[in-house]
């Protein structure tokens, strides 16, 4: 009994802290000791624990180290699981780099050749690769295929492209297929078109962009699965362009002899530039997701809503007085994406 009386005195004289006078109260008793006195709102209560959902009590410092080596373990495991998924994704990146780089066994091969003179109809089709439209030089048309080919030699390779191009050419109809095959990595096909040909074409990419620059065609139609058509003062009477997922580019592509110009895209912008100013124009465009902005002297606008339009009419006209107006019809519509028009 003296000696705990002196414990207390010591302890209120500050002494020995609170810690220390517990552990020999606790000596002197015969008792374990706490390592800190109990906390809440009410003495002697339990500390409480929240873990999964539930809560566990904590009646003493055997409990709480139990939950922290819990907690180690726990965090060692995370730390595990993060490794071994960083591991497997840096693996799984570089099995893919690795087959996207150049292997011996991948060969480049071209084929080369003119179309007849009388070819008035031309459809060109390819899986995997872009479709180039290029003025001809020498008004001739011409045709070219670039490719990458698994192969062990050139000569092979040249075979395996043999095999998969189909070129069809009867009573001026001409068609260039690249049917789809695992060899056949790329296939890039360039056209040469002559100028004022009135040449009704067709161009199909399934993965793999459209270009056109400097050319012309009575009738074209440009379609893309996966890809961006880029035209660069590229005019028709009758120009279609649809794509799947990729923008769609048109400068200065709206020329005196176009009558109609019908642009289409699912996912993807719209952009046209530079308006004919030696004929009308009329049209409309549409978005789902998106804006459309349509801008321009003497372009005459409604849209359906101006404060986040998403479709408009427009019109622009020019006076000739008496004589007789060229007027090019534009249709513009995307899920998703902007529309820019401007002169």
């Amino acid at each position: 009994m003296e000696e705990r009386k002196k414990v207390l005195e010591m302890l209120a004289a500050g002494k020995l802290t609170a810690e220390q006078a517990d552990r020999l109260l606790a000596a002197l008793s015969g008792r374990k000791a706490h390592p800190h006195p109990p906390h809440g709102p009410g003495q002697g209560r339990p500390f409480r624990w929240r873990w999964d959902g539930k809560f566990r009590e904590l009646q003493d410092l055997a409990d709480l180290s139990e939950w922290k080596d819990e907690l180690k373990h726990l965090g060692s495991a995370v730390t595990a699981t993060v490794a071994q998924a960083m591991k497997e994704a840096r693996r799984t990146i570089e099995q893919q780099l690795g087959e996207m780089a150049p292997r011996a066994d991948q060969l480049r091969v071209r084929k080369d050749w003119e179309l007849g003179a009388g070819v008035r109809r031309l459809t060109v089709e390819t899986h995997h690769g872009r479709i180039h439209l290029l003025p001809a030089p020498d008004h001739t048309l011409r045709a070219s295929v670039r490719a990458e080919v698994r192969g062990s030699s050139l000569p092979e390779a040249r075979q395996v492209l043999a095999g998969q191009l189909h070129l069809e050419e009867a009573d001026g109809v001409c068609r260039i297929l690249l049917v789809r095959d695992d060899r056949v990595l790329a296939a890039d096909v360039d056209l040469w078109l002559p100028s004022g040909s009135a040449l009704t074409l067709t161009a199909k990419a399934h993965t793999g962009g459209i270009q056109a620059e400097d050319v012309h065609a009575q009738e074209m139609e440009l379609v893309t699965q996966h890809g961006n058509v880029v035209l660069y003062r590229t005019t028709a009477e009758h120009l279609r362009v649809a794509a799947r997922n990729g923008a769609i580019h048109l400068t200065e592509c709206l020329g005196p002899d176009s009558r109609s110009v019908h642009l289409e895209t699912r996912m993807g912008g719209i952009t046209v530039l530079g308006l004919p100013a030696e004929a009308g124009v009329t049209g409309s465009a549409k978005t789902g997701l998106g804006r459309v902005e349509v801008s321009g002297e003497g372009m005459e606008v409604e849209y359906d809503d101006p404060q986040q339009p998403k479709a408009a009419r427009f019109a622009s006209f020019r006076s000739l007085g008496a004589a007789e107006e060229t007027v090019v019809h534009l249709h513009c519509a995307t899920r998703n994406g902007h529309i820019s028009i401007r002169r």
